[in-house]
């Protein structure tokens, strides 16, 4: 079955997560996320041949498929097909233009390639979905201190000063919102 062999993936049992995917393909043979996962498991076993069939029949199943389109990529690379793993890259990002990790790696292709003016085109193009992940980063930060600072409060003064606390909280959002452009 599907969870059972990427439970085995995940905990490097290779074999064990072949022989639920393949059975789980039996049963759904044109799904394009067993697929992904199967070659995932030959990519993981260097068996690149393997891996690149499964992704293709991934991408075949499913088109719009862009992890299966970026594990295609990864594998070529691995594999030393560096000119193929750019393509598929160019290929993936035809699909999906906005993708940051297409555009990352590409550029990481790109520069191993001496191609250093393409290279940072596509860094800037990914970019902007770093930053953004950057204010999900301060956003996780705050919610922490918060939490922590919240729980040493409410051990020490009580249920009391929930309300306050909250309150606090608020007016601190607001403040923040007035800063954000």
């Amino acid at each position: 079955s599907m969870k059972l062999g990427t439970a085995a993936l995940r905990e490097g049992r290779l074999e064990e997560a072949r022989r639920h995917l393949e059975m789980a393909l039996t049963r759904t043979p044109g799904s394009s996320e067993v697929h992904r996962v199967l070659g995932l498991v030959y990519l993981a076993a260097a068996r690149y041949n393997e891996s690149l069939a499964h992704l293709e029949s991934a991408v075949r199943a499913n088109p719009h498929d862009e992890r299966a389109r970026l594990t295609q990529a990864r594998v070529l690379a691995d594999a030393g097909r560096t000119l193929e793993a750019e393509r598929a890259l160019q290929t993936t990002l035809d699909r999906s233009p906005d993708s940051p990790l297409a555009h990352w790696w590409l550029a990481w292709i790109q520069e191993g390639l001496n191609e250093v003016s393409a290279a940072r085109r596509h860094l800037a193009l990914a970019a902007p979905n770093v930053l953004a992940g950057r204010d999900r980063l301060w956003g996780s930060i705050g919610f922490i201190v918060s939490v922590a600072v919240l729980g040493t409060v409410l051990e020490q003064a009580g249920a009391r000063v929930l309300p306050a606390a909250i309150m606090g909280f608020l007016a601190l959002i607001w403040l923040a919102s007035l800063w954000v452009p």
